[in-house]
């Protein structure tokens, strides 16, 4: 199977799973909107990681708001695959599309163009507007950059992005130096 097959592959699943989820809760609370953009009002939290799109928000009947995260399991069926490029080696192992940790063999160089990335694609401006499904095609959270032992890694929810945000991605640290990625998901 090649990269874009298993990326396009887990977009879809999640992607499938979040409209099902929306008609789904939308049929019992009509006041749902999915993808909703917001801030986290902690000043500790720096920009951009305090941005974050809701999957589902919803009204209740007694006016409250209620948030819904998508969960789906692990595909059983996923076999990792080691794809080479050029000094790049890219590890795929089981993962979610709205949870991909990416692990580093070292720092990064330059944060704040990864920075960048997280910001255009998280699309806090809303200039990309929706799709005929009402989708934003935006990434939904990133964490901080991290380092557990020998690796660096971060955690981003894709959201409904293309998978193009993930190929970016892959090439922005490829691109700093990085000679291996690791994609995997705790599940």
């Amino acid at each position: 199977m090649n990269l874009q097959e298993i990326l396009s592959g887990e977009r879809e699943r999640y992607v499938r799973f979040l409209l099902h989820a929306r008609e789904d809760i939308t049929s019992k609370l009509p006041s749902t909107v999915s993808e909703l953009l917001i801030s986290i009002n902690n000043e500790a939290i720096p920009y951009p990681y305090r941005y974050l799109r809701v999957d589902l928000l919803s009204k209740t009947d007694d006016g409250q708001s209620k948030p819904t995260e998508i969960r789906i399991d692990l595909d059983p069926n996923f076999k990792p695959q080691i794809y080479k490029f050029g000094p790049l080696t890219l590890e795929i192992h089981p993962f979610l599309w709205n949870q991909v940790q990416i692990l580093f063999n070292r720092e990064p160089n330059n944060i704040k163009q990864i920075e960048g990335w997280i910001t255009h694609w998280l699309d806090i401006e809303d200039q990309s507007g929706t799709n005929p499904a009402g989708l934003s095609g935006a990434v939904h959270s990133f964490t901080q950059l991290q380092k557990t032992g020998d690796w660096w890694h971060m955690t981003g929810d894709f959201g409904t992005a293309p998978i193009e945000a993930l190929v970016e991605f892959i090439n922005l640290m490829a691109s700093q130096g990085i000679t291996y990625i690791g994609i995997r998901s705790d599940g």
